[in-house]
This record gives structure tokens, C-alpha cells and sequence, in this order.
């Protein structure tokens, strides 16, 4: 993959990032907003759940998109071809 494709690669998957993150807080913060109409007790508990599932997501989102990023990237591609050639040669 050449350094244009790289780039558009990175600026596709930062914007897929934003919106997947984006949809993430939308829907917990919809499920916070119904936690305090509620009439439930243990709401501080429940609240403090919520926004560790929250940033735990929202980091699986972002941990997901390097690793794709650094599979397709060029440099991982030259270390790869690399330890292919040293791989076959051969000393006696």
C-alpha cells in the first residue's frame, strides 16, 4: 500500500472512529437520561456501570481501529516481506 492510500486509510478509519464513538455515548446517554427519570435506588451504582461499559467501548472502538490501521500500514508490509527473505536464506 503506498503513502496515499495509507493516508486515505488513516482519514477513513479516524472518521469511522468518530462515529462509531459518537453513536456509543449517544445511546448511553439515552440510557442514563431513562436511569435518572427512574425511581431506582441504587442509581449512583448503576450510573458508575454505565460509564465504565462507556469508556471500556469507546476504547474497544479505538484499540480495533489501530490494530486494522496497523495490519494494513507500509511499514508493517516491509517487515513482513523482510522476514520472508531472511526466513529462506539458508547458511551451510
Amino acid at each position: 500500500m503506498y503513502d496515499e492510500n495509507f493516508k486515505e486509510l488513516m482519514l477513513v478509519m479516524i472518521s469511522q472512529v468518530f462515529e462509531q464513538k459518537n453513536e456509543k455515548h449517544t445511546i448511553y446517554n439515552h440510557i442514563f437520561q431513562k436511569l435518572m427519570k427512574s425511581n431506582k435506588k441504587n442509581k449512583l451504582i448503576i450510573s458508575k456501570y454505565l460509564l465504565s461499559r462507556l469508556i471500556r467501548e469507546s476504547q474497544r472502538i479505538v484499540h480495533s481501529a489501530q490494530e486494522y490501521v496497523n495490519m494494513h500500514s507500509p511499514y508493517q508490509k516491509f517487515l513482513l516481506n523482510n522476514e520472508k527473505i531472511q526466513d529462506e536464506v539458508t547458511f551451510h
